[in-house]
């Protein structure tokens, strides 16, 4: 009988150290749940405000619209829209800003290589990056990239972010938007650009200096049959397009 008490005391002091050890675990998850919100907030706070997207200055000046280079959608090439929205955010007209599914996939590309070369970002939050924040990899201005990013999608249609993206983005050079780096690398307005033309602005985005159609156009070719395979796998372009793209020379002006 003893010997049973001494069991059954032993199992009741297993189980109260066992509802103590979760209610501890709980207790830490729930402080560690709300300080990490406490942190995301308050990055959240001190960053910049979704105003300051709104005031469009910032947008023409990065653009140069002083010089003629920023252009409307309507007056871009269905083609080079496709390229970028291929190789930079596939799913642009299905996300709210932020593409869950491409920050998943650039967690695990991240966690492989052991580096920050993949940041998951959308053609959204690349409008963000370029006109609001700083370039920097770093948790703190991504978080806020994110936000941002979210707010931006409430208050602008996809065309014109769409719109926006194409005309600030950097594509070597120092020629910033699709129609300056037209200009620079084909002599050519940028409505006029065939879809080899289009696709190696597109196949520039990732790493300008890398992907140089100057200085490297055997790397920027080789980046081009990425992005015209990808837009054939998402039914942008036909096999048939695509082949007439690889037989097309797009580096003879320069």
């Amino acid at each position: 009988m003893l010997e049973q008490f001494k069991k059954q005391n032993k199992r009741v002091r297993h189980y109260k150290w066992w509802q103590i050890s979760c209610v501890i675990a709980l207790v830490i998850i729930v402080i560690g749940g709300v300080s990490i919100g406490s942190s995301v907030f308050y990055i959240i706070k001190e960053g910049p405000r979704i105003e300051s997207v709104l005031l469009g200055p910032s947008i023409k000046y990065l653009s140069n619209k002083e010089e003629n280079s920023y252009v409307a959608l309507e007056a871009i090439p269905e083609n080079l829209k496709d390229a970028f929205i291929a190789i930079e955010d596939e799913r642009f007209y299905e996300h709210n800003g932020i593409d869950l599914k491409a920050i998943v996939r650039a967690m695990a590309v991240n966690l492989q290589t052991g580096s920050y070369s993949q940041g998951g970002s959308t053609i959204t939050q690349q409008v963000i990056k370029n006109c609001v924040l700083t370039p920097d990899k770093n948790i703190r201005r991504k978080i806020q990239e994110q936000y941002l990013a979210l707010q931006l999608e409430k208050i602008y249609d996809k065309d014109k972010i769409l719109e926006y993206y194409l005309n600030t983005i950097a594509l070597g050079q120092g020629t910033v938007g699709v129609q300056q780096a037209a200009k620079y690398y084909f002599d050519k307005e940028v409505s006029q650009l065939s879809l080899a033309e289009s696709v190696v602005l597109a196949s520039i985005t990732q790493a300008p200096s890398r992907y140089n159609p100057i200085s490297d156009s055997e790397a920027n070719w080789e980046r081009v049959q990425v992005v015209l395979q990808k837009m054939t796998e998402q039914d942008l372009i036909t096999e048939e397009e695509k082949q007439v793209a690889l037989s097309e020379n797009p580096y003879k002006v320069k």
